[in-house]
């Protein structure tokens, strides 16, 4: 098993050197490791040949110029030698055990064509933790496992990504998702045992908003309006409706009133169920109610940049999309 590891990087130079670290310090050492930068505006170009050239380590950097993740990791693929590629992203802390893990499930497994590893979240304060929640909730909250839905880590065979790929390249997100749900439907994909990637989640209300308005968008034009933006507008006509009702029963200004107590009840109760989901981690009554009360404003502040990302959306790509329909 010859393994190539593809991480798109963008304006890392402060902390590409913790990811080589970590991939130096592999108990399975890389094959070949292949950075794609996707338009740095910084050093990280020169960061990673300079930190590389120090460690004797086998990489490649690509200068993609501007590009979005999918198109990083295509070039990527392209490049690499190995009969499996393992994919992770810049940021995400690898344990030494990362690499061995998934080319051992992959060794054990000869029809597999996949190996998800499941990941753990790297938070450094309590509105990351919060984030986390909304982001990265657990399939099985008995297990903990998360259902394999982006790349933090991933082996793949490279005869699987010739078969499904390649990533789609006008996505800023969504990309991952739809190439592994292609996967589960062609071919077979097996889980790793233990977690031994780490996510961080955004470190503000500014990024996480960006985020979540960059994401809103792309993807709407990844064809996923019915799994995004479709359950939260349904949700918001019902708070709608109910105001309308109460005004129309009693006043208009009783109606404005009810309609602020369904919209503050709504982001309770879900603010409630994303701490359920993720009972695995319980903090204890004080710990959960203080989560409670920052998950209620950071729901209404992802709600309203989802909202402003389906306008971006309307403004800049539903006129393209129509013509070309």
């Amino acid at each position: 098993m010859r393994v190539t590891v593809v991480i798109p990087v963008r304006d890392e130079e402060g902390s590409i050197g913790r990811t080589i670290d970590d991939l130096l310090a592999q108990t399975r050492r890389p094959d070949q490791i292949v950075f794609v930068d996707a338009g740095s505006r910084d050093g990280t170009a020169a960061a990673i040949a300079g930190y590389a050239l120090t460690r004797t380590l086998p990489v490649r950097v690509i200068e993609a110029g501007a590009a979005f993740p999918g198109r990083a990791r295509n070039l990527g693929v392209a490049a690499g030698d190995g009969d499996w590629v393992a994919f992770t992203d810049a940021g995400v802390r690898l344990s030494p055990l990362w690499l061995e893990t998934l080319a051992a499930a992959a060794a054990a497994d000869a029809a597999a064509d996949a190996i998800a590893g499941d990941w753990d979240l790297d938070v450094i304060s309590p509105f990351g933790r919060c984030l986390a929640l909304l982001d990265a909730p657990t399939d099985d909250p008995s297990s903990g496992a998360r259902r394999p839905a982006s790349l933090v880590s991933l082996l793949l065979r490279r005869a699987a990504w010739d078969r499904v790929g390649p990533f789609r390249e006008d996505l800023r997100s969504a990309e991952d998702r739809l190439f592994l749900t292609a996967l589960a439907a062609q071919g077979r994909v097996v889980r790793a045992q233990g977690r031994h990637a780490r996510w961080r989640p955004p470190a503000t209300t500014g990024d996480a908003w960006r985020r979540a308005r960059t994401y809103a968008r792309h993807n709407i034009r990844a064809g996923l309006f019915r799994r995004w933006q479709a359950p939260l507008l349904r949700r918001y006509a019902v708070v709608a409706a109910g105001a309308i009702a109460i005004g129309l029963w009693t006043t208009p200004l009783a109606g404005a009133l009810g309609g602020l107590l369904l919209w503050m009840l709504l982001l309770i109760a879900r603010a409630a169920k994303a701490l359920y989901a993720n009972r695995g981690g319980d903090r204890g009554l004080a710990g959960n109610a203080a989560d409670l009360a920052r998950l209620v404003p950071l729901l209404a502040l992802l709600d309203a940049a989802t909202v402003r990302g389906t306008l971006d959306w309307l403004i800049l790509d539903a006129g393209r999309a129509a013509g070309r329909s």
